[in-house]
């Protein structure tokens, strides 16, 4: 191989390795915004103007999707089929507490509220979101039996007022408080403690980092990495405000992406009712997995496709 041949080699190897190495440094000393780390940055006004433009009744219209034309054996179906275990334990720590009303945080479609319903929970069942407009659509939606038990509630968990748990035992928060800025937390945890609640089921991500029980952690809220929303330290919280707390696994399709768990937050509750809850949960989930798995694995839900692994 002659000079030439060898420069033109050594060139294209250089050429080449640039192409690799130059947008690693443009993006060191020049970095893309990224709206997510941009988003912990803001002022707590700011953050929480951000997350409740993002979850208007206005914007939570156009993924409402075909859930509120189910009827009621379709929905009963749904409930069925449905993989996560945190409902199975809403409904066994609702019975085995004797719960004579159960709060929801956070309307949406009414999930949990539905479920106690279509279980013919005895006991009042009360649905809330900060959206007075979107209480309003659910009242109007979910009018006709057996939903039409359900009572409505506006609660802004970044002030919660007086009246936000009153006339509650258990209040069941899926999804919802990982949106919730730190300090709406720290008043939220505040007023539930001046309450008559003495369970609160929590389903939401976490964070390693957030996974304490010392009361002086209480604090130690961690940005998500993917997503604007907070791993909270909810078992801290829970004992800086009089209530104990433990942790339970949870499973749904963006498990793979986000870890997620049940928090069970308590007060006056012995052992032996938390292992009944536990146990009667547990033999309902294995009681529902033939109707479970036959198609989750075909079934397809927008932005969580698992890349493969290089």
């Amino acid at each position: 191989m002659n000079t030439a041949t060898n420069n033109t080699i050594s060139a294209s190897r250089i050429l080449g390795a640039l192409k690799r190495i130059v947008p690693g440094i443009f993006r060191l000393f020049f970095p893309t915004k990224n709206s997510t780390t941009e988003y912990f940055t803001l002022s707590y006004e700011e953050r929480v103007e951000t997350v409740q433009t993002a979850y208007a009744h206005s914007v939570k219209l156009a993924y409402l999707g075909d859930w509120l034309e189910w009827d009621d054996a379709q929905f009963r179906h749904e409930i069925q089929k449905n993989f996560r275990p945190y409902f199975d334990l809403m409904l066994s720590y609702a019975d085995a507490i004797n719960a004579s009303a159960v709060l929801q945080l956070g309307g949406y479609t009414m999930t949990e509220s539905r479920w106690l319903a279509a279980h013919d929970f005895p006991g009042r069942i009360i649905a809330s979101d900060y959206d007075s407009t979107h209480i309003d659509y659910l009242r109007d939606a979910f009018s006709r039996a057996p939903w039409s038990k359900i009572e409505y509630r506006v609660v802004n968990l970044e002030a919660p007022d007086a009246d936000s748990f009153s006339g509650v035992e258990m209040v069941v928060a899926l999804a919802v408080l990982s949106n919730i800025q730190p300090e709406g937390m720290e008043r939220t945890f505040a007023a539930l403690a001046q309450s008559d609640v003495k369970c609160i089921l929590i389903g939401d991500m976490y964070e390693k980092a957030a996974m304490t029980i010392e009361p002086t952690h209480a604090s130690r809220s961690v940005p998500m990495t993917n997503a604007k929303n907070w791993a909270h330290p909810y078992m801290a919280l829970a004992r800086k405000h009089g209530f104990d707390a433990f942790f339970l696994p949870d499973f749904t399709y963006s498990s793979y992406l986000e870890a997620r768990g049940v928090f069970v937050i308590y007060r006056e509750i012995a052992l032996d009712l938390h292992q009944k809850a536990i146990a009667s949960a547990m033999r309902n989930y294995i009681e529902r997995q033939p109707t479970i798995w036959p198609n989750y694995a075909s079934e397809t839900h927008s932005g969580l496709v698992a890349s493969p692994k290089s």
